[in-house]
């Protein structure tokens, strides 16, 4: 069905608004990490959370940061070195990082320690190729 000149769209003024939205220029932000700019909406710093398994840094649970080289986001160093073994992309933006940095953290790590990551892809298995698995349902 045609529309004519006259009639509205409801969806072309939402189009229309969010194509006359203004975008921040590309890298714009990019003076301090993303960590340290982390604040709420209130103006409150919000709390640290890993990408992997969601747990909230604060409240007297202190997390081990693992650091990878490619980006800036935030993961637990035991979750990031188990990521590791699979795959060596960020888990948020798919950025392949060579290593994995935990910063001291005096009195229990007196040292930073940098783990080298081999090039690793997650490999997705054919059902095809798997032995004694049926090609097509019984």
């Amino acid at each position: 069905m045609a529309t004519s000149g006259t009639e509205s769209d409801p969806h072309e003024s939402k189009r229309r608004k969010t194509l006359q939205t203004p975008l921040p220029p590309f890298g714009a932000g990019k003076g301090k990490s993303k960590i340290e700019n982390l604040e709420s909406e209130d103006g409150d710093e919000s709390e640290l959370c890993c990408g992997i398994c969601l747990l909230e840094a604060g409240n007297g649970r202190p997390i081990i940061q693992g650091c990878i080289d490619s980006c800036e986001h935030f993961f637990c160093f035991l979750c990031i070195m188990e990521w590791s073994k699979v795959e060596s992309r960020c888990p948020m933006c798919k950025r392949r990082f060579s290593t994995i940095r935990r910063p001291a953290d005096p009195p229990l790590f007196l040292s930073e320690r940098l783990v080298s990551v081999p090039c690793r892809d997650q490999k997705q298995i054919s059902l095809k190729r798997l032995p004694g698995f049926p090609l097509t349902p019984s």
